[in-house]
């Protein structure tokens, strides 16, 4: 048993003042997880059937591969409107889960959706942010955990439980989906960031590389490669080093990215992603940035949706866990 509990009974200190009383976040969860193949990868239980899914802050939507599904007893339709991601469109689906449970988290008569992106045989689908945005999330990936707490009032800087020295940057909602995104300076530049644990490297797209002033000859040089998403095609890539990151008042040395040759993301009224124009600038609404499962296993990352604030440990610690 570790020192201190961590999730029994929480009350987490809110910065004082009369519009912000104390806040207490109530444990809900807390996730096994397991390192496989470049993704965090947790086990669920769907309509009674054992379930693999990737930990993923990048997916808006939990969905499931389409074979998988029809294992797990899922009947997918087709929707209207593809889905867009790295690699381009696929065709988008939607699905109805009897039952959904994970760790101590059972949902009934849950919405899932459907991809025809091939799967590794060892993974299932994605458990996306529709079932995570009414938690605060510890990505607490060097414990080898997620922990997720409920919120029960508004915040505005939380003391969470882990071990300092702590740091914090404001959490920038772009989206109806809330995924988690932050702000990044790059040799005094500012992009956007997704936080993004389904992606196993950190990504820059093109127009961003173009804003930063990077030297794109490594999209046409010997050791270019190809990456791919969740889309069916294959895109150009390089690796580069980026000598130096800062999110809020954190700032990381040495954060190696692959430079995409594919445009970042918009949002357009209906919320859904849509690839960028080439000719547009990115600056409001655009995803130009991912910091990958490579930067959560340097950096641990607390997405507080209480305070609207992304909390970093560096160096990552552990989180005790409950009794």
């Amino acid at each position: 048993m570790k020192e201190k509990a961590l999730l029994s009974a929480i009350l987490l200190a809110c910065a004082a003042s009369p519009a912000h009383a104390t806040c207490a976040l109530n444990a809900s969860a807390v996730i096994p997880t397991l390192f496989f193949a470049g993704h965090y990868i947790l086990a669920a239980d769907i309509n009674g059937r054992r379930a693999n899914l990737i930990a993923d802050t990048g997916a808006t939507t939990t969905s499931l591969e389409t074979s998988s599904a029809s294992r797990l007893g899922v009947s997918l339709d087709r929707r209207d409107r593809d889905s867009q991601g790295i690699g381009g469109g696929e065709h988008a689906y939607r699905g109805f889960a009897r039952t959904l449970r994970i760790s101590q988290l059972v949902l009934h008569g849950r919405f899932v959706g459907g991809t025809d992106a091939p799967a590794d045989p060892q993974v299932d689908g994605l458990l996306g942010m529709d079932l995570l945005t009414s938690y605060d999330i510890d990505l607490d990936f060097a414990g080898q955990h997620i922990l997720l707490f409920e919120a029960t009032g508004g915040c505005r800087t939380p003391t969470v439980a882990l071990a300092r020295p702590l740091y914090s940057a404001p959490l920038a909602y772009i989206r109806a989906d809330a995924l988690a995104e932050v702000d990044v300076l790059i040799d005094g530049r500012r992009i956007r960031a997704l936080i993004d644990s389904g992606s196993p490297t950190s990504v820059l797209f093109r127009q961003a590389a173009t804003r930063l002033r990077l030297d794109l000859a490594g999209f046409d040089g010997p050791d270019h490669h190809e990456s791919r998403g969740g889309g069916p095609k294959r895109i150009r890539s390089f690796t580069q080093v980026l000598p130096r990151i800062a999110i809020g008042n954190f700032a990381l040395r040495g954060l190696s990215v692959e430079i995409l040759d594919q445009p970042g993301f918009a949002v357009n009224r209906l919320h859904a992603g849509s690839l960028l124009a080439d000719d547009d600038d990115g600056q409001v609404g655009a995803e130009q940035m991912i910091l990958g499962a490579d930067f959560l296993a340097k950096v641990h990352v607390w997405i507080s949706h209480s305070s609207r604030r992304l909390i970093m440990q560096y160096p990552p610690q552990a989180s005790d866990l409950p009794e």
